[in-house]
């Protein structure tokens, strides 16, 4: 029987077979912890420890289990128990059975560093922490934080693919990060909205004094996007018409510019020479192009 899987962003939400569509729930790992089907019954529930064994299991899967969602493959055998792509894993030994192919700069046969609780290898060759690693990473180092649903984490992904290389960011911090805050808490809720913030922050934690500063500035003009954010949106207003003409008023454009690179694209008055508000983000809309009703059992 033929079954046709479907994704967002690398991470796979569900799959079809035989005309019938069940949904994927998934732990911090993307491990699928449980499948339900359209009248929101589990018809499989299963969990695994650390490194992949499984604890227990009901119902019958469709053979995607631990760390399923990005790729690993059950296989049945135990000395080669996962296909992931470049190489096969056995989850009792905790290693790969094949070397890795950076060896010797790498492990051998290491499976993320003995970070199973934290990291997974969606490709067999790269280990890391996230869905951002492998499904684009985010610009600076940035990672995905563990917490939130996958609606929250696209709509994070395309504010800092698409609107933060921008103008409007650069010449004014206050509005974007309010902004930011603001669709987030909309779509999903204020944590939401915060725990992306501080993703963010941590990287710049304990940098100095200046680095500080900045990250206190910064919750505070997400705070002011998440009280935004939690008013109630009236006509004519929508969502980011709401969140824009709040952040506006809470941050003006200043004049003259703060930063360098701003000179000149800042008129008196505030006014700047390029389009005020951040574009339109589809993925940050409170019910997304690609979402029916997909994880957002998740708990903050």
């Amino acid at each position: 029987m033929t079954e046709r899987f479907y994704s967002v962003n690398g991470q796979m939400m569900g799959y079809e077979s035989g005309g019938v569509k069940k949904d994927f729930l998934t732990d911090h790992l993307g491990s699928i912890t449980a499948e339900i089907d359209q009248t929101q019954t589990r018809t499989y529930d299963t969990r695994y420890s650390a490194y992949g064994r499984n604890n227990w299991s009901t119902g019958t899967g469709c053979g995607f289990g631990w760390v399923g969602s990005y790729g690993y493959r059950e296989t049945g055998l135990a000395q080669m128990s996962h296909y992931v792509r470049a190489r096969h894993y056995s989850y009792i030994t905790g290693n790969w059975s094949t070397v890795d192919p950076l060896w010797p700069s790498e492990s051998a046969y290491g499976y993320v560093n003995g970070r199973a609780t934290t990291d997974m290898d969606p490709t067999g060759n790269q280990a890391g922490n996230s869905a951002g690693d492998f499904a684009g990473s985010f610009p600076n180092g940035l990672r995905l934080p563990r917490i939130g649903n996958v609606n929250c984490a696209q709509c994070a992904y395309d504010i800092f693919k698409n609107w933060f290389p921008l103008p409007q960011h650069n010449c004014n911090s206050c509005y974007a990060h309010c902004m930011a805050c603001c669709v987030m808490t909309k779509q999903s809720n204020a944590n939401c909205a915060q725990s992306w913030q501080d993703a963010q922050n941590s990287r710049d934690e304990g940098k100095g004094k200046d680095q500080d500063r900045m990250i206190r500035y910064r919750n505070k003009y997400c705070g002011y996007g998440t009280v935004i954010g939690g008013l109630p949106t009236k006509p004519p207003h929508t969502d980011f018409g709401h969140c824009n003409a709040g952040c506006h008023a809470k941050c003006p454009y200043p004049y003259p510019p703060i930063r360098k690179e701003c000179v000149g694209l800042i008129k008196p008055g505030g006014v700047p020479t390029f389009p005020p508000d951040f574009p339109h983000l589809p993925n940050c809309d409170k019910t997304p192009p690609h979402v029916r009703h997909l994880c957002d059992w998740i708990p903050f």
